[in-house]
């Protein structure tokens, strides 16, 4: 990362069955002050320091607001006032259309859950991610969920929208509440949740431009991953890293001369 001209990185503490897991949950929920002292210090020896952390509150065999609440003092022990966290996952979510999720319950539940979470979460800003497989892949959903507590933002992922056939301006009303951003190329299918940079559909520049225009001045995270299973990606992720880096760094500098 710091080769690649990075100065900050964003931390995965997310199940330790997970591929990509910088932090364990079992960990931080025994004790996340000495978590936070190892994690500043491997950083801090590679140039680097945290801007944002992604977390998973849903751990096998522990209290859901007890593993929030740690995580939330872990990310205020490395200088952090937010965190992005996932709704409920469900494989199922993407086949179903989402009058038929509210119908369900999907929403009524999630706004419960939220409200649990927001209220273990303490002086940090919880930011939902819109991911895939959960109700935050769909736009009025996650709107629905934003209204019910004024206090949540987004980490908004342009991918997860796209590869299940929406554009830009279907996730634009979205915009106010971001306070993330994480960004990639993809194209018109899970498949294709990744491709080269300039290759697909999310036009990472012109997301972040209409961002900018709504007041946007959170934390950008630059999402290529490099380990999604035996021979995938079929590119290297490296260069398409540096090159989205490129412009997004180009658009912030016609920005901050404006």
């Amino acid at each position: 990362m710091a080769d690649l001209g990075f100065r900050s990185v964003d931390l995965l503490a997310l199940s330790p069955r997970g591929q990509w897991v910088h932090i364990k949950p079992h960990e931080v929920v025994a004790d996340p002050d000495r978590v936070a002292a190892t994690v500043s210090g491997q950083l801090a020896a590679r140039g680097l320091r945290a801007a944002g952390m992604n977390v998973q509150a849903r751990v096998k065999d522990l209290d859901e607001r007890g593993v929030l609440a740690a995580q939330c003092r872990l990310a205020a022990c490395l200088g952090l006032a937010s965190i992005t966290v996932q709704a409920t996952f469900d494989r199922l979510i993407p086949s179903r259309a989402p009058a038929d999720l509210i119908r369900e319950g999907w929403l009524e539940r999630e706004k419960e859950r939220f409200g649990r979470l927001l209220a273990a979460a303490g002086e940090v800003t919880l930011s939902v991610e819109t991911h895939s497989f959960s109700i935050m892949q769909y736009p009025e959903m996650a709107l629905g969920l934003l209204d019910a507590w004024p206090a949540l933002r987004v980490s908004l992922d342009p991918t997860h929208f796209v590869v299940w056939g929406l554009r830009e301006p279907d996730f634009r009303p979205l915009y106010p509440r971001v306070d993330h951003l994480h960004l990639r190329d993809s194209g018109s299918s899970w498949a294709e949740n990744q491709v080269p940079a300039g290759q697909g559909l999310v036009n990472g520049p012109e997301v972040l431009e209409h961002l900018l225009e709504q007041g946007f001045q959170g934390t950008i995270t630059l999402e290529y991953v490099d380990s999604l299973g035996p021979g995938d990606p079929p590119f290297d992720v490296v260069p398409e890293t540096a090159k989205l880096k490129a412009q997004v760094e180009e658009v912030l500098a016609r920005w901050r001369g404006c």
